[in-house]
């Protein structure tokens, strides 16, 4: 015999293991997607921007970020993949000094700075949204799971309760 507590308990259960393996394709096609996009954008990225050399002309400005901060701000010279040659104040280890080589990006066609692309690669992107969805799901699922089990436990001992008040009385007058 199951009781309506059991059969709920186990549609719970159900329930929950559905939660969490729609959560975590969920996690996948939402990785995949990010992915994809970041991917998309580092093409873009490539077809209008490129790496070119710098020369630092004069020593680098310290920017006073905060308390040991090792970023300045130096003027370089670089000559554009169309031929021009440019010049502007670019962002530097403090440390820079005159001759010394640094990496900027510039637009591909005219040569002009470009602010640099992320430091974080796409893959890495995906991977961490897919990893933060997966963990949210299962976090909610979780919870929920542990409430819906604490009220079904309180509802067992609630319903064997009065199942044994409407014994007892029964038992113990067979038992003398």
């Amino acid at each position: 015999m199951r009781r309506t507590v059991d059969r709920v308990e186990a549609a719970v259960r159900w329930v929950g293991l559905l939660a969490v393996s729609a959560s975590i394709a969920l996690a996948v096609v939402l990785g995949v997607h990010v992915d994809r996009q970041a991917a998309a954008r580092a093409d873009r990225l490539a077809a209008t921007e490129v790496q070119v050399d710098a020369v630092v002309t004069a020593p680098s400005q310290d920017l006073l970020t905060g308390p040991g901060s090792r970023a300045g701000r130096a003027p370089v010279r670089w000559t554009a993949p169309d031929g021009s040659t440019h010049r502007d104040d670019v962002t530097t280890q403090v440390s820079a000094r005159p001759g010394d080589v640094v990496t900027v990006w510039v637009l591909r066609d005219t040569g002009v700075l470009a602010p640099a692309p992320p430091a974080t690669p796409p893959m890495a992107l995906g991977v961490i949204a897919a990893g933060t969805a997966a963990v949210a799901a299962a976090g909610v699922v979780g919870l929920a799971w542990s409430c819906s089990s604490a009220h079904l436990s309180r509802r067992r001992d609630h319903d064997w309760q009065q199942g044994w008040a409407t014994v007892e009385p029964l038992w113990r007058a067979r038992g003398d």
